[in-house]
């Protein structure tokens, strides 16, 4: 057990908006009101909206492309919103992100070989804007840039229609397989607050101290408190667009703890790049809206969201899941003692078990793309 330093004091001049966050511990009718959400249906005017496979506000910018597509007040703000997702971290519109050089079509200056992001802002702006006009719209609503294969693509719409959601099983002796093993003895690691897992990459906002987008997991892979999971070489080209999640049956001796899970492409030197990656809190199992500690040892199956992604896994390559419990200072680090952390006084320790195979088959699921011819 292990007794956390005081609190900030509520009247400390830090960035005051910060601590009226901190107070929510739940969506609210405060939160809510800081959010699109809802509002669309007052929305006249089309958007323009560019997005990064590794920016923090990613998810946010696919529910507003679904939202004004769905549910905008007229035609044209439906029929002719826009979504152009760069590989990029926020604000970086740039080739090289993280470990990975994507090459000169990534880069915010070639969104391909005849114009560049500013020229493609410029023609937005004229048509919608500036009141002279210009041609119709015959652009196709979703420009993505597809990881690996390093090119961009038309798409008619997010996510897309043709891609097939298959699971990859996690296997117990760190496997990850096409289909489920028989059940076998639970995968576990020991959770301790007071030494996280420390911030390896993904989609934050903490440089220069911390690094964005694609990075080496090697610090993770090196830790006894993270579970890998790991496919064979592939035998051919695998790509994957659209949401990614993974099913954990899982069970811990904390009143509450975290789920961590993230999706690396573990390249042929063995360098292992994260690709996408999510986090759950136990109590909201169910829901935000209904938060329940609970029962230390019971197994419970946990929906994780590891966001969206566009990522061709080259042959030769294989896919990792990387399962653990914190990702600090990214996330808050869980107490595991059913506490807010943001209230918490102490740490304990917790046992967390993942179970594979038979009736609890903990699993990935990919979208999966096959591309015609």
């Amino acid at each position: 057990m292990n007794t956390l330093p005081p609190a900030l004091p509520e009247d400390s001049s830090f960035v005051p908006f910060f601590f009226d966050i901190l107070k929510q511990h739940t969506p609210n009718d405060f939160t809510r009101g800081l959010l699109m959400n809802g509002r669309h249906g007052a929305v006249e005017a089309p958007a323009l909206i560019i997005a990064g496979w590794h920016d923090v506000l990613l998810d946010a910018d696919l529910a507003h492309f679904s939202a004004m597509r769905q549910s905008a007040a007229s035609a044209r703000a439906r029929n002719d919103t826009q979504l152009v997702i760069g590989p990029w971290a926020h604000g970086m519109f740039q080739h090289v992100v993280g470990d990975l050089d994507f090459g000169f079509r990534a880069s915010g200056m070639f969104l391909d070989l005849r114009e560049d992001l500013t020229a493609l802002q410029l023609r937005w702006f004229d048509r919608w804007l500036s009141g002279k006009g210009g041609e119709p719209n015959r652009e196709a609503p979703v420009k993505i840039f597809v990881q690996g294969a390093n090119r961009w693509r038309d798409e008619s719409d997010w996510p897309l229609a043709r891609a097939v959601e298959t699971p990859l099983f996690l296997a117990g002796g760190g496997g990850l397989l096409n289909a489920p093993e028989p059940q076998t003895s639970p995968q576990s690691f020991l959770y301790d607050p007071a030494n996280p897992c420390p911030t390896m990459g993904g989609p934050i906002l903490m440089p220069p101290t911390y690094r964005r987008g694609p990075v080496n997991q090697r610090v993770w892979l090196e830790r006894t408190d993270v579970l890998a999971f790991t496919s064979d070489p592939l035998d051919a080209d695998v790509e994957v667009t659209g949401p990614v999640q993974a099913i954990l049956h899982a069970a811990t001796t904390g009143r509450d703890t975290d789920w961590v899970v993230k999706l690396c492409d573990v390249h042929p030197d063995g360098a292992t790049i994260s690709v996408c990656d999510g986090v759950l809190r136990a109590r909201f199992r169910d829901s935000f809206d209904s938060p329940s500690l609970v029962e230390p040892g019971e197994v419970n199956r946990y929906e994780v969201a590891l966001s969206s992604t566009s990522m061709l896994f080259k042959r030769g390559h294989r896919l990792c899941v990387l399962v653990t419990s914190s990702d600090f200072p990214r996330y808050d680090r869980n107490p595991n003692t059913g506490d807010w952390p943001s209230e918490a006084v102490r740490f304990e320790p917790a046992r967390q078990s993942i179970f594979c195979g038979g009736d609890r088959c903990s699993r990935i699921i990919l979208p999966i793309v096959t591309m015609p011819g």
